[in-house]
């Protein structure tokens, strides 16, 4: 997760699971003599693009984990403002608690008199099924694939339109 002061630092603030997109080989190496990280970690998946964030409460547990998710979503439109790449693309995210699957949308919202600044909006809980009965189950695998296709699709385009085509002009000029 970013520090402060923009650098990235293992904070400790890990979500359970991510969801992110299998790049080409060419991709990953482009983005390796780019950057140390694409996205807010630092080993692991820091060149891989996110776009579904996992946080499962644990039974009887008084953790939030929305809480957790709102802050290792701020790092990750944080690691985009530092690095000057487009807020515009949300990021998805989802809560399970026992058996239930929510799933929210997150955007950033720039904030026009500080510069870098925005701010987040969660929007959800969109249930997306659950593990209590086989209906539920197979509305929550449809839904899990759709989530899956946009992040395949949608996201994809963005972050090669945003990201990766970057650094493939840097080394043609």
């Amino acid at each position: 997760m970013l520090s402060a002061d923009g650098t990235m630092a293992d904070l400790n603030k890990k979500i359970d699971y991510a969801v992110g997109l299998d790049l080409s080989l060419d991709a990953v190496r482009t983005l390796q003599d780019a950057k140390t990280s694409i996205n807010q970690t630092v080993a692991f998946m820091n060149h891989t693009p996110v776009f579904l964030n996992v946080e499962v409460k644990r039974y009887a547990s008084a953790r939030n984990p929305r809480v957790q998710l709102a802050a290792w979503n701020a790092a990750e439109f944080k690691k985009r403002s530092v690095e000057g790449w487009p807020l515009d693309m949300p990021v998805l995210a989802m809560e399970i608690e026992q058996d239930s699957w929510l799933l929210y949308i997150v955007v950033a919202e720039i904030r026009k008199k500080s510069t870098g600044g925005f701010i987040l909006h969660f929007f959800g809980p969109i249930r997306v099924g659950d593990t209590f009965n086989e209906p539920n189950t197979e509305k929550l695998f449809n839904n899990l694939c759709s989530i899956a296709l946009w992040g395949h699709d949608h996201f994809r385009q963005w972050v090669e339109d945003e990201i990766l085509a970057r650094y493939d002009d840097d080394e043609d000029g």
